[in-house]
């Protein structure tokens, strides 16, 4: 089940707690694409136009840092470049400066924080670089940076040459942030490496699932589709769902859906899980209701709740944890819901 918070500092606060505490280190990553940087201007233009270029990189990176070296610090290091190459300080393990700098240094790098800026929104589903949730006045600001940031993402991973080994915390980053501006804007499909990257799931894990015939999963031109998607991802703890449309930083809606009317909605509950039936369980187009033996497909959720509301034990079908389909029986007891929280899990 995906995971539930109330506020979006809140979701923002448990995405940065989460990353703070994980082993992605996506600076790490950048960190040895500039060692192939440097490898391949030795090729190109030769060692000592490669120990300048890599030299100012050096400097530029100590630059950057909040807290600088200290003068003579820098010069130590600077003259080991210049006395045996950059290759002295970039590599050698047997230096006092084994790898150039620690991973805690290299995510402060700027390219490392639009990789983290990044993440917070491909993983974490909030605002890049907005502790609070935006204004209803700066969304189409925010939503534009994060078209951009997926854009530029996108692009750095397709420049990087076939041969260089891209780290996979960055390939999966980008691919997430792919995912779920895909989702968010609702486009018919993402591909498998997309959803396997916002699922925090293998390939191989979501091509079983497509394998199996009641499998959780649609899968259409060679891609998932959207519907089929979030279904799968409502029922994954891993997975945080999109609150930086947020305009009050509470309720995690969007302009579009505060037009709506927002009477109450009641919808059975499991019986055992306690989760409501809300659209996001339409597959293939439809609602799979009723008891084994005689159930119907109805392609309209109201319709498929009023049926519902009909039967002396309601029961619809809902996808378990490893994407099989399975009859789930209501409780007694119903839950409130208004439309627009509907709305965000899917077409009503």
């Amino acid at each position: 089940m995906e995971t539930q918070v109330s506020t979006y500092s809140e979701q923002y606060w448990l995405w940065a707690k989460e990353h703070a505490n994980s082993d992605r280190y996506e600076g790490l990553e950048l960190y040895q694409l500039m060692v192939k940087t440097g490898e391949w201007l030795e090729l190109i233009a030769g060692e000592s136009e490669a120990d300048a270029a890599m030299t100012a990189l050096y400097k530029a990176i100590l630059a950057w840092h909040p807290v600088p070296a200290t003068q003579a610090d820098e010069q130590l290091r600077i003259e080991a470049m210049e006395e045996a190459g950059w290759r002295e300080i970039w590599l050698d393990e047997e230096s006092d400066y084994p790898h150039a700098f620690t991973a805690g240094e290299l995510e402060l790098l700027p390219i490392a924080q639009r990789f983290t800026a990044l993440h917070a929104f491909a993983f974490g589903g909030v605002s890049p670089n907005r502790m609070d949730a935006p204004s209803e006045e700066d969304l189409e600001i925010v939503k534009s940076e994060i078209r951009d940031l997926v854009d530029w993402g996108t692009n750095f991973i397709k420049i990087i040459p076939s041969e260089w080994t891209l780290g996979e915390h960055i390939l999966e980053t980008v691919r997430a942030g792919s995912a779920r501006l895909k989702l968010d804007e609702r486009a018919k499909a993402v591909s498998v490496d997309e959803l396997a990257a916002i699922g925090k799931t293998g390939t191989k894990n979501i091509r079983n699932i497509l394998s199996k015939k009641d499998g959780t999963l649609v899968q259409e031109n060679g891609e998932i589709t959207r519907e089929s998607a979030l279904t799968w991802l409502a029922e994954r703890s891993e997975y945080f769902p999109s609150v930086y449309a947020s305009c009050d930083g509470s309720s995690g809606r969007t302009p579009s859906e505060e037009n709506v009317l927002d009477d109450a909605v009641f919808v059975p509950v499991s019986k055992t899980s306690g989760e409501p039936f809300t659209p996001a369980l339409r597959r293939a187009g439809v609602f799979n209701i009723g008891p084994k033996g005689a159930e119907v497909q109805v392609a309209d959720y109201f319709e498929a709740l009023k049926k519902l509301e009909q039967m002396s034990v309601p029961k619809w079908r809902r996808p378990n944890a490893d994407g099989n389909w399975g009859l789930v029986s209501g409780s007694e007891n119903w839950r409130r819901m208004s439309r627009a929280e509907l709305m965000r899990l899917g077409r009503i």
